[in-house]
């Protein structure tokens, strides 16, 4: 998007930067004071008085439905809300969290060892979320809205925390270091590269102690690309929302408008700043949404299904073909081969239900070289056989695993040397296509080939134009 066509989008919402009002002037201690620019215009008042400084302070928390209270570091504005956890979306709401284990969740996450599943009560989670003014983090980067998320109960309890002046920093950090501090496993999205670097630097700069150094941070993107990755597009919240979850937001506001809508309020117009909340809600439940449907999936995965202690849980999301390939992925990584077998062929039959797609391939792909480490030569060959037949990206590595096969275990040179013949044909095809990535393939079936040749005793052919230098 252009910057005319931002800056036109933003005049149809009422947000013309050259319509803001002027600052007024703020009080100063001596004869001298001057205008500040910027920073907490929102709870200044005309050089009057505290009464009218406290007149549009009430005005901003009235518009944005916002408590505050006075703490010994300043003022902290924050509002409270909940939303029904039982309300589902795509197979999973949050509630879901209490009836299935975290521990297979924070097995394919790699967070094992860092928490200890069986101490986390679904309660004691913290999802976290936050509104800044750039994506540069440093220094010059302030958090203007921190939101948390805990379940309770049947709801979730949602509290965003507003820095309606910077100069109220400090008591803003206070009071998000004081929610964090009962936490047992922090929730965020992105949070390990973006959310928790920036509120470390706000810390510091603060002199200030955030959350336990030794709180376990669950960062669901890598996970989440793991899971969903290879279906989307992309992996932004907003994308996983609409497709794996099926909702769709109206009205959201882009993240690159905070920072204007931001400095608008210091500017004293809060309204054009409800819809960051509003944005920061729909973000926390998503993401505990989200992780409900990954926890549920994991569950349903690595451990088989098994139902856990007390009442089964209710019924969750069903795993496509590409979650099926993440999880046997995860149990392959810790030698559980008997499970990763289970889901590879699960994913097999549902990749190609319909047509047999890259998702298929990479099924059979992994679960015939599983066959092969374990000594299963006739289910690994028909496999590949299978794969030679029905998809032809995958065919040259299929028919050169075939001629492996009967060169070094079935001693059938002759089964070996037709099988590399075929590899190469398509070897040369693509290179005549202009694929640039098969030159080294062709050079080793080409070695295989004359290798294969002399243990025949034959002669060898001219090796092909393609494998000679162009000078």
């Amino acid at each position: 998007m252009s910057l005319r066509d931002r800056l036109e989008r933003l005049r149809q919402l009422g947000l013309d930067p050259a319509a803001a009002p002027p600052r007024g002037p703020v009080e100063g201690t001596g004869s001298g004071a001057a205008q500040r620019p910027g920073c907490g215009a929102a709870l200044e008042g005309p050089a009057g008085g505290a009464a009218a400084r406290d007149h549009r302070a009430g005005a901003v928390l009235r518009a944005l439905d916002l408590d505050t209270r006075l703490t010994p570091r300043g003022r902290v504005s924050f509002r409270e809300d909940a939303a029904p956890a039982h309300r589902p979306r795509g197979g999973a709401a949050p509630a879901l969290l209490a009836r299935v284990p975290l521990d297979p969740l924070l097995r394919f996450a790699r967070l094992e060892g860092q928490v200890d599943p069986a101490g986390v009560d679904p309660e004691d989670l913290v999802f976290l979320d936050t509104e800044t003014t750039g994506l540069a983090g440093g220094t010059g980067t302030l958090v203007v809205v921190a939101g948390l998320a805990r379940l309770q109960g049947d709801h979730l309890r949602i509290r965003q925390f507003v820095l309606l002046d910077p100069a109220d920093e400090a008591a803003f950090l206070a009071a998000l270091a004081e929610d964090l501090a009962g936490a047992r496993l922090l929730v965020t999205f992105n949070g390990r590269a973006f959310d928790w670097p920036v509120l470390e630097a706000r810390f510091v700069l603060n002199r200030q102690v955030g959350a336990p150094p030794d709180l376990p941070h669950l960062d669901l993107l890598p996970a989440a690309r793991r899971l969903y990755g290879a279906d989307l597009p992309s992996c932004r919240l907003t994308d996983l929302e609409a497709h794996v979850l099926g909702a769709r937001r109206e009205a959201d506001i882009p993240g690159s408008e905070v920072p204007l809508r931001y400095h608008m309020l210091l500017d004293g117009r809060p309204e054009p700043f409800r819809p960051v909340l509003d944005h920061n809600r729909h973000d926390l439940e998503t993401l505990a949404a989200l992780t409900a449907h990954a926890a549920y999936l994991s569950y349903r995965g690595l451990a088989g299904g098994e139902a856990p202690a007390g009442a089964p849980p209710e019924p969750g999301p069903e795993a496509g073909p590409t979650q099926l390939l993440a999880l046997a992925r995860s149990c392959l990584e810790r030698g559980r081969f008997r499970r990763a077998e289970q889901l590879l062929r699960e994913a097999l039959v549902q990749a190609g239900a319909h047509r047999r797609g890259a998702a298929w391939f990479t099924a059979a792909r992994l679960l015939s070289t599983l066959y092969r480490r374990q000594g299963r030569w006739n289910e690994a060959a028909a496999l590949w056989s299978e794969i030679a037949a029905a998809y032809p990206p995958g065919a040259m590595w299929a028919l050169t695993e075939l001629a492996k096969e009967r060169e070094h275990r079935a001693r059938d040179l002759e089964a070996a040397l037709r099988y590399t013949e075929q590899a190469l044909e398509l070897c040369r095809r693509r290179l005549l296509l202009g694929s640039l990535h098969g030159r080294r393939d062709l050079e080793a079936l080409e070695h295989r080939r004359r290798r294969l040749m002399r243990r025949l005793g034959r002669a060898a052919a001219d090796p092909s134009p393609f494998s000679r230098p162009p000078f």
